[in-house]
């Protein structure tokens, strides 16, 4: 089955921000605030969540990131968040109301995300690859003089050894980052979250692309899985030739 990264750019308008304000219901150290609840983990009660108002001249996307304070969580609209659970998302996402407000208007019909759990063990970890950055800094104990990057290519046989190499890179001030992620042919799932191996996107299956794309659902671009970034985002790369 091909897999694709749902992928929201901010989105571009003629005028203004297009996130103007946040407004808060309650203060953001309130334990019942959602911005004190990280992902991974089901929320048992009613969170309060602040509404957004966005700028008057933006059309306003299916999918996108509101950052500040609920950051890293999404903003869905009804229909993203119908296609989604028609095809399992409630297994892994919860879903909680959220209110825009544009040009004085309130906006019931978009949704806050709460992912709280994972697909790791659908990623095939023979066949992906990684991009370890090893830096090495010259100087003394007062100044650091030089930092010197070298990148190497890797790959990993599970997610043990994955996690293992990760915890030892960042003890070390040193980091990795995917470069092309592969799932295993055994993986059956629609929609998928992976948080250990790369950014907490969305990854959907062709039969959802497909369904998204039939709604015409704004803002919204796929990112095939095996890709890398460089293919992707390069000058030349296969997103300029899509979007």
């Amino acid at each position: 089955m091909k897999y694709f990264e749902l992928k929201h750019p901010t989105p571009a308008g003629t005028k203004g921000e297009f996130i103007e304000e946040f407004y808060y219901k309650a203060s953001i150290r309130d334990e019942y605030f959602i911005g004190n609840h990280y992902n991974g983990k089901i929320i048992d009660f009613s969170p309060i969540i602040p509404a957004i108002e966005i700028g008057s001249f933006y059309r306003i996307p299916d999918l996108f990131s509101p950052g500040g304070s609920i950051a890293p969580r999404l903003v869905f609209s009804d229909l993203l968040k119908e296609i989604l659970i028609e095809h399992g998302a409630e297994e892994k996402i919860q879903f909680f109301p959220i209110t825009l407000i544009q040009e004085g208007r309130s906006l019931n019909n978009f949704w806050i995300t709460n992912f709280f759990s994972y697909d790791n063990e659908f990623v095939d970890f023979k066949q992906s690859l990684f991009a370890e950055e090893i830096v090495a800094r010259e100087g003394n104990r007062y100044i650091q003089l030089k930092f010197n990057s070298k990148f190497f290519e890797k790959r990993f046989e599970n997610l043990d050894e994955f996690i293992n190499r990760v915890d030892e890179l960042y003890n070390a001030n040193n980091s990795i980052t995917t470069k092309k992620l592969q799932l295993l042919e055994s993986c059956d799932k629609d929609v998928l979250i992976l948080d250990e191996c790369m950014s907490l996107d969305i990854i959907v299956s062709e039969r959802i692309k497909l369904k998204i794309e039939e709604k015409e659902l704004y803002g919204i671009e796929f990112k095939p899985l095996e890709i890398s970034d460089e293919e992707w985002y390069g000058s030349n790369g296969l997103r300029k030739q899509l979007y």
